[in-house]
């Protein structure tokens, strides 16, 4: 993954312009191995070397700016085969994607990058991050300059000040389990997201979105469920095969559900048998048992698969070496595999493990408010009592409680204007936060009190999206900033090729009763793909989880999570209730109400603060 420092200041203000060549000569003396990939006036761009390499980086003519990542064209109404990524942007393109201030790159261009764009006529700058893309980008003030990076650890190794924690955001991380804002968990840091673009010039720092899912829902949607699935068929056909051409060669894992069959299943297409690798994880609990499925997939799709036990004895303190991201990255089965998965692809000499994460959210495999949305966009007409019927079934509920939920879908929820992540936990999970909480109490309300605080940009104003699509831009936003907890700077990618911008883009105007056509969840997708998959994936409807194998992990290293929780960090700042926590990590049933992922992400949580504790003021275990 592409990693850089960018430092951008006013070539105007003579006092800037020393400043940042003390800054210059401070990067290269700090950082062992980087050196400057680019300038222009008020902007200097370092990279690692080895790091960056030409397939990383495209030069702009005329040196108007530099993309870092990978950057496919979009395809033609009339050929949607997958393109060979960008190698080259001539004079014209150049120009184009210059002169439109980066707006070029997000309407014509797809991928995973991020743009440094130099207009010398108005002396500024702009960062852009593409929609989806996995290269992040962190900013912060440092005199006169202002700073863009990719790894807030490269940040912290130049020493330009005293880092410390950002509390209010770890305190609402611990009680909603995710990071909505823009803030990350290190104060004056702030991330610039998918899809923003941020103009720098001597009036000061302008930020601007170029693309936002909740705007692309808010267009018109597809009124037919065939077209629906023939543009999403095409759409996932050219995003998988996009990345899997790309790579070359690559490790996929393979549950045996609906979305990794499909991922396989489009790779398959452009690359021979010898270059995929299915990897099946399972357990002897039967919930965490798919080989069955896994095989009869790998079996029509003609791809080796090979089958691998979760570890039955895992070691916790594996925590101990949680990387130094930005906020803790909360990943509920990654300590048991993710160090395994880099030594299985350097072993099959494979250049990046793919999954189907985010087909869950795209494909919409768990949306009771079908109904509700039929409602929002039509109101009640000819095909509504169909689709509320369907919905009872798939739910198993009384249509009279779908009814009065679609209702409430339909009408109530499209006046809201801002996202309330409180609410929607509480929705989601159908009990109340304070129940199943290990927070204190006082920690607890000081996030309700700020709960606006912790909106996404793209949360901020809802007005005119579709609330059954509230969810999938969630997850988009959640899936966009994961990287994983325990990477090392040169390990291969992980890629999700469902996390691709002409894919989510069909997602999004797919009308979500859809996707619950005929009482089956995902329907779009089933349909699309019904001659490319066995009969056993495509009318599968269960789903294996990892928990019964996660709970006796943490049954297995109950002393170790008692020392690190207990007398950890979170506990002494008054975040974590310890009583509670001793509830969670007893073995008596009914001992305690929180969810096993809850405990989970307090132990992320603490391991990220612990990471951090060497390199910021007043933090210790």
């Amino acid at each position: 993954m592409s990693r850089f420092l960018c430092a951008h200041w006013s070539v105007n203000d003579h006092e800037a312009t020393r400043e940042a060549a003390t800054f210059r000569r401070h990067v290269l003396a700090s950082l062992p191995g980087w050196r400057c990939m680019f300038e222009a006036p008020g902007l200097t761009v370092f990279g690692p070397t080895p790091g960056l390499s030409a397939d990383d980086m495209l030069l702009l003519e005329n040196r108007s700016g530099l993309i870092l990542g990978t950057v496919f064209p979009r395809p033609t109404s009339s050929d949607q085969r997958a393109m060979p990524r960008v190698t080259r942007f001539d004079h014209e393109a150049s120009r184009g994607i210059v002169t439109s201030a980066g707006r070029r790159l997000v309407n014509e261009f797809w991928g995973s990058y991020l743009a440094i764009l130099v207009d010398r006529e108005r002396l500024s700058s702009r960062i852009l991050r593409g929609p989806l893309s996995r290269i992040q980008c962190f900013h912060a003030l440092y005199g006169e300059l202002h700073l863009f990076f990719s790894h807030l650890d490269d940040y912290a190794d130049l020493n330009l000040s005293a880092l410390t924690v950002n509390w209010d955001c770890i305190t609402a991380q611990a009680a909603f389990a995710d990071y909505l804002g823009r803030e990350t968990g290190i104060n004056g840091v702030d991330s610039i997201e998918a899809g923003e673009c941020v103009t720098v010039s001597r009036d000061g720092l302008f930020r601007e979105f170029y693309w936002n899912p909740c705007t692309i829902a808010q267009q018109d949607s597809f009124t037919s469920f065939d077209a629906a699935a023939t543009a999403l068929k095409q759409s996932t056909d050219l995003s998988v095969q996009s990345w899997a051409k790309h790579f070359g060669r690559i490790v996929h894992t393979l549950s045996g559900g609906l979305d990794s069959s499909i991922s396989v299943a489009c790779a398959r297409k452009v690359l021979p048998r010898p270059d995929i690798i299915c990897l099946n994880y399972f357990t002897e609990h039967a919930l965490g048992d798919e080989r069955g499925f896994a095989r009869a997939a790998a079996h029509d799709l003609d791809v080796e698969l090979i089958e691998q036990e979760r570890e039955q004895h895992v070691d916790f303190s594996i925590f101990e070496n949680c990387a130094r991201t930005a906020w803790p990255v909360l990943d509920f089965s990654g300590y048991g595999q993710y160090r395994k998965e880099v030594k299985f692809l350097k072993l099959h000499g494979a250049n990046a493990m793919f999954n189907g994460e985010l087909g869950d959210n795209l494909f919409e495999s768990a949306r009771f408010d079908t109904a509700g949305d039929f409602i929002w966009r039509h109101g009640i007409r000819r095909g509504f009592t169909q689709v509320a019927i369907d919905a009872a079934i798939r739910a198993n509920v009384s249509i009279w409680r779908i009814l009065r939920q679609a209702g409430i879908e339909g009408f109530r929820k499209a006046s809201l204007s801002r996202w309330d992540n409180h609410q929607f936990t509480e929705r989601t999970l159908g009990v109340k936060i304070s129940d199943i909480t290990l927070l204190k109490p006082s920690a607890l309300e000081s996030v309700r009190s700020s709960v606006g605080r912790f909106v996404h940009p793209w949360l901020q104003d809802i007005a005119g999206t579709p609330p059954a699509k509230y969810l999938m831009v969630y997850a988009i936003r959640m899936f966009n900033n994961h990287v994983p907890p325990f990477a090392e700077f040169g390990d291969a990618p992980v890629v999700s090729p469902f996390a691709s911008q002409p894919l989510a883009e069909v997602c999004l105007r797919t009308p979500t009763f859809f996707n619950n056509r005929g009482t089956v969840n995902r329907a779009v997708a089933r349909h699309a793909f019904a001659r490319e998959l066995p009969a056993a994936i495509l009318t599968r409807l269960s789903k294996g989880t990892p928990e019964p194998w996660t709970r006796e992990a943490v049954r297995g290293n109950q002393p170790f999570l008692k020392q690190f929780l207990l007398d950890g960090i979170l506990v002494k700042k008054g975040i974590l209730d310890p009583k509670r926590v001793e509830g969670a990590l007893s073995n008596e049933p009914g001992a305690s109400p929180a969810y096993l992922s809850n405990l989970i992400e307090q132990v992320y949580i603490e391991a990220w603060l612990r990471a951090w504790s060497t390199r910021c003021t007043g933090l210790a275990a």
